[in-house]
């Protein structure tokens, strides 16, 4: 079993881990800096315990990121089946969170209405031919409810905003709790595919046998944090707490990659 990737700030109390902090509208810090930048990125104690944790802090009134991201490409192999991983990460919602509640007009797939926080992406690298799409994954909060989407192209050069888009789950966003997202996944662009999420050690969806990303050159990236586009009426600072980011190669599992077993377990196809 192979860690590609322990961000986790019980086992390096500081950002020097990742890639760069992916923030708008002051620019990325690529590197990070490793103690953070305050009001942006920190390292604090666990709001529910003792151990160092990240503060994350977006601020805005139109376009607002504050997202770490681990590697620059998770995985360097072409396309179109680029292979799998799994990923962990943790999130906390502060007590005073406030719930920024959808109007009518806020579809339910536009991730640019002002009323979405998106709080983790598997992200595309897209071909210079793509016109700008949506990730192939985005977990976001709606009001008082968890999502997350999915898009996906088999075409060599993607010309839609979001294709083959579906939206999934509506988990209760609970404060003061910290929550457990394991996803364990085959990129691919073809029938290879595999995709399965895992909510505080149970199964939560899975899919077998599809595609899940873009028909790319390149492989995708994670990253977590905020991203938002902000309404009338949002709130103008956001603030939200990460354990860190957990990356394992094909061979690792579950339990590698957070340190105890799922009380769920998907079934598996996998190509040779």
């Amino acid at each position: 079993m192979t860690l590609l990737f322990d961000g986790r700030f019980t086992t390096t109390p500081d950002f020097s881990a990742y890639n760069r902090i992916e923030l708008s509208p002051s620019g990325d810090d690529q590197p990070p800096y490793a103690g953070g930048v305050l009001g942006q990125y920190e390292i604090v104690t666990d709001p529910v315990g003792t151990d160092p944790v990240a503060k994350l802090t977006a601020i805005s009134s139109t376009l607002a990121r504050t997202e770490m991201r681990p590697f620059q490409k998770d995985i360097v192999s072409g396309g179109p089946d680029f292979g799998e991983l799994w990923y962990a990460w943790w999130d906390l919602f502060p007590a005073d969170w406030v719930d920024e509640i959808p109007g009518p007009a806020n579809a339910e797939s536009s991730l640019l209405s002002g009323t979405k926080d998106i709080i983790a992406q598997g992200h595309a690298y897209d071909d210079v031919a793509d016109s700008g799409h949506y990730p192939q994954f985005a977990m976001y909060v709606q009001g008082q409810r968890i999502k997350f989407l999915r898009t996906y192209d088999t075409a060599a050069t993607t010309t839609l905003v979001a294709p083959n888009l579906t939206v999934h789950g509506s988990w209760p966003l609970v404060k003061m709790v910290w929550i457990e997202w394991v996803l364990h996944v085959n990129w691919a662009a073809s029938s290879n595919g595999f995709f399965h999420l895992y909510k505080d050690r149970r199964l939560v969806y899975s899919e077998t046998g599809a595609p899940n990303t873009y028909n790319d050159t390149a492989g995708p990236f994670f990253k977590t944090g905020f991203y938002k586009y902000y309404g009338p009426l949002s709130p103008i600072t956001r603030v939200r707490y990460s354990k860190g980011v957990v990356i394992g190669d094909s061979t690792s599992s579950y339990l590698e990659v957070t340190g105890h077993s799922a009380l769920e377990a998907a079934t598996i196809r996998r190509t040779t």
